[in-house]
C-alpha cells in the first residue's frame, strides 16, 4: 500500500468523505493518506472543470504525483468553465404566436418552433 501526502491549497479546511469516514485537511495544511483515499478526496475537491477539454483544477494536490500545489486565495464562483462552448451562436426565433425557443445553427440549418 502506497502512502501519499495530500495538501490543501485553499485557506479554508477541506472535509471529504471516503467509505463513510470524514477526513478534514486544515487550511494550507497537509495529511498523509493511503493512495486510494488520497485520489478519492482529490476527486471530491474539483473547483473548476472544462466540459470541452476535460481539464480540471483541484483544491487538493497530491505532492508525490507532482500536482499543482500553489496556494489559492479564493475559489471562483463559477464552477463550470464555459468559455469553450458555442453558446454565443444560439439565437432566439419567434414564429407566430408560439413561444420563443433557442435555435442553434446558421441560416437554413436552423430548426424553428414551427418545424417541430
Amino acid at each position: 500500500m502506497q502512502v501519499l501526502t495530500v495538501r490543501n491549497r485553499h485557506n479554508k479546511p477541506f472535509t471529504g468523505v471516503y467509505d463513510g469516514v470524514k477526513y478534514t485537511i486544515p487550511e494550507h495544511g497537509q495529511m498523509t493518506l493511503l493512495r486510494d483515499i488520497a485520489i478519492h478526496l482529490k476527486q471530491q475537491s474539483i473547483f473548476k472543470s472544462n466540459p470541452i477539454s476535460g481539464e480540471k483544477e483541484y483544491r487538493l494536490a497530491i505532492v508525490e504525483d507532482g500536482d499543482e500545489d500553489t496556494p489559492l486565495d479564493s475559489l471562483p464562483q463559477e464552477t463550470l468553465d464555459r468559455t469553450d462552448m458555442d453558446l454565443n451562436k444560439t439565437k432566439i426565433v419567434v414564429v407566430g404566436n408560439r413561444p420563443a425557443v433557442p435555435v442553434r445553427g446558421v441560416g437554413g440549418n436552423a430548426i424553428t418552433a414551427k418545424e417541430r
